[in-house]
């Protein structure tokens, strides 16, 4: 069954913050990496690749708000960005202009599909695009903090046949499940615990 599509038109700031990949499996996917302004990310539909809901309760969550609140320059550094799977993108450097195709789904109409219907959207970063969606809220306030800069967000577009509804199901779990670094794992690797780690040997 064939589906209608629309574009979605985003505007990076430069054009040297967009950059396409080769796959190195030449499996019959396209890679486009970019460096997003959150006003401009956020024009991007959440889509069905990923249907869990974001968990605001969680610690991830919290310091991402944070660091929009204290250190937006640095939001793209600190997170590892968003995945989005799309049917296809194109690049017009000369305007500056990304155009994005996807399907053209009502969000109403997303929990009711089939199981043919196109997988598109977020495949990984759920909790980055409620956090962006959140920001764009308020985002006219922020704006008129002193210093206060619009946050970047890294955001990966995935296109091409290579994936059946089941594959791209098995990536978003793979995606999803990745294990995050525990908070004692990168004190250990600040050193932090040395001090404790005398005091046992000597005692």
């Amino acid at each position: 069954m064939l589906f209608p599509t629309k574009v979605v038109e985003l505007n990076p700031r430069d054009n040297e913050h967009i950059k396409r990949l080769n796959d190195p499996a030449e499996a019959g996917l396209f890679h486009l990496e970019a460096w997003l302004p959150f006003s401009e990310a956020a024009k991007l539909d959440r889509g069905n690749a990923n249907v869990r809901p974001a968990s605001e309760r969680k610690k991830p969550f919290r310091d991402m708000v944070d660091t929009v609140e204290k250190s937006p320059s640095t939001f793209h550094l600190k997170n590892r960005g968003i995945i989005y799977r799309c049917d296809k993108f194109e690049f017009d450097n000369k305007r500056t202009v990304l155009r994005v195709t996807v399907p053209d789904i009502s969000p109403d109409d997303l929990d009711d599909l089939e199981n043919d219907t196109p997988k598109y959207g977020i495949a990984d970063g759920g909790h980055t695009f409620e956090v962006i969606q959140q920001t764009m809220a308020r985002i006219n306030e922020l704006r008129e903090r002193e210093g206060w800069p619009e946050p970047f967000v890294r955001v990966h577009f995935l296109a091409g046949q290579a994936f059946d509804i089941g594959e791209l199901e098995q990536l978003v779990e793979a995606l999803n499940t990745s294990s995050q670094v525990q908070q004692f794992t990168l004190d250990e690797y600040q050193n932090k615990f040395d001090e404790l780690k005398d005091a046992l040997q000597k005692g």
